[in-house]
């Protein structure tokens, strides 16, 4: 058996804050090209015609094959930005991708370092998830 890209969807967008149906950032195509590039460097799964090789039936396995898919695809974001125009200026700092990234680091070096399972009810990852969403939702509204 193996696991379908597509069960990695939900949380990935979660986790991206791509949540917005009328409009994803990342189409399910350039999800799949991230979760296979993530692959290339797990020595536990394979891409197997767009699924995962074994079956992902551990909690922590699940978690870093969407940890790695989430760095894959928030790396090569720019860390600031800005425009401007005569009656608005806008700046972004960057520091959402960074905590972003910060965050993504630590829970893959506690699972691989303390086998800490990422999917407990941790009020601390929750409010991290739901602060990260209103950030996003705020840029998303300051670019569109």
């Amino acid at each position: 058996m193996a696991t379908a890209y597509s069960t990695l969807y939900p949380h990935l967008r979660v986790l991206l804050g791509d949540t917005e149906v009328a409009y994803q950032r990342w189409t399910d195509g350039v999800l799949d090209d991230a979760i296979e590039l993530g692959l290339l460097t797990n020595d536990d799964f394979s891409s197997v015609g767009g699924a995962i090789s074994p079956t992902v039936s551990d909690e922590n396995d699940l978690a870093l094959l969407i940890y790695d898919a989430a760095r894959i695809l928030i790396n090569p974001q720019p860390g600031s930005h800005s425009y401007r125009t005569r009656g608005l200026s806008v700046t972004r700092d960057g520091a959402h991708k960074r905590d972003l990234l910060a965050f993504l680091e630590l829970k893959v070096y506690e699972i691989k370092e303390n086998g800490e399972s990422v999917f407990s009810k941790d009020s601390s990852v929750i409010a991290f998830l739901e602060d990260a969403q209103r950030s996003i939702d705020t840029i998303n509204e300051a670019t569109f």
